[in-house]
Formats: structure tokens, sequence, C-alpha cells
């Protein structure tokens, strides 16, 4: 009996200490439920102890012109709760919250008309610190400021090795309609202004198809802006590609036009094509309107042979375009310099270079006019120079070449 008794008072004793344990355990969450006070309350959020819910950083920023910065790491996971005191519910592991979301590549601001190119990723941002158990981590902080890529009037092409100040520039794969940078002429009549296409192409997607008219269908920078060249000088590339050969002109026509005016009113300088009476029709260079004081209208053609002298000393056929061919077409236009030059795929036609516009070099220098437009598509005079694409057009203060 004395065992017996000694047996049940120390199965009491334990019974008691038992229900003094499990009255308030120090692993019972204060409102998630899982997580002791000192076992490490679970994440930040978590409901009825399931791990602690995400938390999304906030995209990267910086000063630079760049933009938001690229993604901050993903946070620590959040160390698990320690287990409670005797007898005690152990503390559920609080899981981190996910780091920031990424912030996505700064876009270079535009910096004048046709400015475009994306500026250099910013640098990743740094992972998110650990919070004290079962917390969530803090969010990346931001990643670096993305550089400046940005090109128009007065800085260069960003992420290229082009050194001169982009003036406007167009692939045309932007958009189904013409963008902003551009002036449809003529503005009274939609019908025969330039349209984008996609019926051929030098880069994918689109075009610009021109439907040649008596009138003029042209694309050139906006009414009231003149071209911002600070020596009356650039240098225009197009990719061009016409559905009739040169030789079926039967007639003068102009494709690329430097102008005083937006309509024909003012001087004009026209690249464009016709015949001087042998040799066919052939590339030329058509000095109209001229103010020089110095003569009238004058026509270089690519034989060299220019109006005034005798076409007999020039009996060469001259350039011509086949039809349905892309050619990298350069050309320069210097109003202040009187200087004209014309290269096709990169080889310069020696014939179309003017500084002097009189037949037999008589001297005609200063014929050069203020260059306030430059126009890009086709006009019929006595000629139909029909259909022509254009795409990867670039106007700036050097020559580009045919790469960019």
């Amino acid at each position: 009996m004395p065992r017996l008794l000694c047996v049940h008072v120390a199965l009491c004793a334990t019974t008691l200490a038992l229900a003094c344990s499990t009255g308030a355990p120090p692993g019972q969450g204060d409102v998630n439920g899982t997580g002791g006070a000192t076992s490490g309350s679970s994440g930040a959020g978590g409901d009825s102890g399931s791990a602690g819910k995400s938390s999304s950083g906030s995209s990267g920023t910086g000063p630079g012109s760049g933009g938001a910065g690229a993604a901050g790491g993903a946070g620590g996971t959040g160390a698990a709760g320690s287990s409670g005191a005797t007898g005690g519910v152990a503390g559920g592991a609080g899981s981190g919250a996910a780091g920031g979301a990424g912030g996505s590549a700064g876009m270079s601001p535009q910096g004048g008309q046709g400015g475009s190119g994306v500026g250099a990723t910013g640098g990743g941002g740094t992972a998110g610190e650990t919070m004290s158990t079962g917390g969530a981590p803090m969010g990346g902080s931001a990643g670096d400021t993305a550089a400046s890529g940005g090109m128009g009037t007065g800085g260069g092409a960003g992420g290229s090795n082009y050194s001169g100040t982009v003036i406007l520039k167009d692939n045309f794969d932007a958009a189904s309609t013409l963008d902003a940078k551009w002036f449809a002429y003529p503005d009274y009549d939609m019908t025969q202004q330039p349209k984008v296409d996609t019926t051929r192409m030098h880069s994918p997607p689109n075009a610009l198809k021109v439907s040649s008219s008596s009138s003029g269908s042209f694309i050139m920078n906006p009414k009231g802006m003149a071209l911002p060249t600070s020596n009356n000088k650039f240098y225009a590339r197009v990719w061009i590609n016409f559905e009739q050969a040169t030789s079926m002109i039967s007639g003068h026509a102009a494709y690329l036009v430097g102008a005083v005016a937006q309509d024909n009113s003012g001087t004009e300088l026209r690249l464009g094509m016709s015949s001087p009476g042998s040799g066919g029709d052939m590339m030329d260079l058509n000095l109209q309107n001229p103010s020089d004081g110095a003569g009238g209208e004058v026509t270089r053609f690519s034989n060299g042979f220019t109006t005034g002298g005798n076409p007999g000393d020039y009996t060469g056929a001259g350039f011509k375009f086949d039809a349905n061919k892309w050619y990298c077409l350069e050309a320069l236009f210097d109003g202040d310099g009187s200087e004209f030059r014309a290269w096709v795929d990169s080889a310069e036609i020696m014939e179309m270079h003017v500084n002097d516009f009189s037949a037999n070099n008589a001297g005609r220098t200063m014929w050069g006019p203020k260059f306030n437009y430059i126009k890009i598509g086709g006009q019929n005079f006595s000629g139909q120079i029909g259909q022509v694409w254009y795409d990867d057009v670039f106007i700036g203060t050097e020559q580009v070449g045919c790469t960019l």
C-alpha cells in the first residue's frame, strides 16, 4: 500500500505539472498561431501560420535619364522559429517574402526629332536583407541608372558608331501609319500621300510606298520646322526600290529633293532621272528656280553632261536603276558650299559630284540654296516614275553609309 500510494502521488504531481505547461505554450503565435513569440512569428501577412506573403520590392529608379534599374535580388528566407519551452508546440518556419520585382531596362529619352534607342541595362539591385526570425525580407534596392542612349538634334545616335547628329530616322516598322515626325504631302489630298506598306521592304515588316504623281507625293520634315543644320549641309541615306527601271521612265521625274519650301514655289535641288538626248534616261540632278542670279534652270546628268554644253561630247549611258531591286542611295546636300554628291551601294557616282553647276566649267559656283526641307517620294514632270518604296531612311549631319 505505501508503494502504490507513492506512485499515485507522483502521477498526480506529473499531471499537475503538464497542465501548467500546456496552459499558454510559448510556441503559440499571437495572431497567426503557428510560431511562438520566442520562436519567431510567421512572415508578415501570413494567415493562420502559413508562410509569410511575398512583398514585391519597388522597381529601381535613378536620377539619370535611363529610367528604372534592373531587378532587385531575391530576399533571403526567414529563419525557422525555434522550439518552444518544454511541452510547447514548435514554432513554424517563417518563409521570407520574395525579393523586389525587377525594374525594367531604362529606355533612353528622345533627344529630338526621330530620336530613339535603348539605354544600357541598369546594374542589378542588391539582394533583399533577411529580417529577424520568420519576418519578411526587405525588397532589393534599386539597380544603377541605365546609361542614356538617346539621340536627336544635338546628339549622336545612341549605341552606334555614327559620328554626326541624327536629324530624322525611320524604318517605318513602329506602326501601320506614318509617324508624326513626318509631314505628308500633298496635305490637301490624302489619297496621293505616301503610305506605310507591307508588300515589299528592305527591313521587315514595313516600308514606305509612294505612288508618284504630277503634283508630287512626298514625306518631309514637318511644316514650319526647318532642317536643324548649323551650316546648311546634310546627308540623306535611303534604301530605295523602283517598280520600273530607269530606262522605262521616258521623261523627267524626281524622287529626292532638297528644297526651300514644302511646295514647288522656292529653289529646289532635285535628284531624279531624265534623258540628255543621247544615252536614254539616266540619273540626273536638276536645279530648279535658282536664286544665284547666274542663270536659269540647269541639269547635270550622270554621264557628265550639263545643259548648255554639247551633248555630243557626253555619249555615256550614265547610271540607271533596275526595277524591283533594293539600292542604298546616299546624297550630300551642301547649300553653303554649293556642293552635291551621290553614292549608290557605297560607290560614288563621280559624274554627279557637282560644285560648278555650269557647262564646260564656266564658273557657276554660288548656286546653293537654303535647304529648309528634305523631300522623299516621287514627282512626275514629263516622265512616269510609277511606284517607289523607301526603307531605313536616315538624315544626319555626317555620311552614315549603308550598314546602320
